[in-house]
């Protein structure tokens, strides 16, 4: 978005876009990857899967412009 943004209106459009607050509206508990059940994907997610990482939901928390999260 920065970079399409770049140049318009003047603006510092990488510091307006860090100011502004995120709002993640699709994160869920449905098939992802190798398809799995809906409670592994939601393993997955929260970072209770062996060797998938943290997950998701405990990167979002860690970020400082997440402000809310939709979880379906």
């Amino acid at each position: 978005m920065v970079q399409a943004m770049d140049g318009y209106a003047g603006i510092d459009w990488t510091q307006y876009f860090q100011d502004r607050p995120f709002w993640n509206t699709a994160t869920n508990c449905n098939h992802t990857g190798n398809n799995p059940n809906q409670e592994q994907a939601c393993q997955m997610i929260t970072g209770q899967w062996p060797d998938y990482g943290q997950g998701s939901m405990k990167t979002y928390e860690q970020l400082p412009n997440v402000e809310r999260i939709a979880w379906y």
